[in-house]
């Protein structure tokens, strides 16, 4: 997360807080580690966008926790690693939040759409599941992945 931060040029906007909430006890998740970078960014680049130039005070909050016991594609799994990423941007237009992951559907002005729709696909290639929800004033979007030893058979950890 720290490698897509910095990827994102979350860290370089002045005026951005960025608030981290991470898990240190969240064991490695066996996957594609440069597939798994390209979703965080596709999802952080939005929400830098989203706050840093719609946000009074933009924050960006990114926290990872273990989740227990939670449905992915009618399978419950004991054990998942979620990552929770907030801003306190405009949200998802209301227009468009039943289509937000379909490809060639954007909110930004010259956004291709694209982004979030290769972040499911490559969050789902590894067995998880990405979702997203406003609350409070924050547009959150969270992605739990199983915790198992072959969430991709041979691939390396992330």
């Amino acid at each position: 997360l720290q490698r897509v931060l910095a990827l994102s040029n979350a860290e370089s906007q002045d005026n951005l807080i960025i608030e981290r909430d991470y898990d240190p006890s969240i064991p490695e998740i066996y996957g594609d580690k440069n597939l798994f970078i390209q979703a965080l960014i596709n999802i952080t680049q939005n929400a830098v966008h989203a706050c840093t130039n719609f946000a009074e005070k933009p924050c960006l909050q990114i926290q990872t926790k273990i989740s227990y016991r939670q449905p992915i594609n009618g399978t419950v799994h004991n054990t998942l690693a979620e990552i929770i990423i907030r801003d306190n941007g405009p949200g998802v237009s209301s227009e468009i939040e039943d289509q937000i992951f379909f490809p060639m559907i954007s909110g930004k002005e010259n956004g291709s759409g694209i982004g979030l729709s290769i972040s499911q696909d490559i969050v789902r290639i590894h067995g998880g599941a990405i979702s997203f929800d406003r609350k409070d004033k924050q547009t959150i979007f969270s992605i739990l992945i199983p915790i198992s030893n072959n969430n991709i058979n041979g691939a390396q950890s992330a």
